[in-house]
């Protein structure tokens, strides 16, 4: 089964939709890209081996970075 992976353009979806659901501020600085980046990068294995092998464990990962 393949896992489709999110990309840090959807993140950024994301973060506007709950900017207009919740309020807030944007709060995105010159650093947001690397960050966003660096969790995005531990959705995908390294030489063959996936510390985040199924889909569960890859949003709970997701969630439990980005929170």
């Amino acid at each position: 089964m393949d896992i489709i992976t999110l990309t840090k353009e959807q993140i950024y979806l994301f973060h506007e939709e709950a900017l207009k659901v919740y309020g807030g501020e944007a709060g995105i600085d010159e650093l947001t890209d690397g960050k966003i980046e660096s969790i995005l990068a531990q959705q995908s294995g390294y030489f063959e081996y996936d510390k985040y092998p199924s889909v569960f464990d890859k949003a709970s990962m997701l969630l439990c970075f980005f929170c």
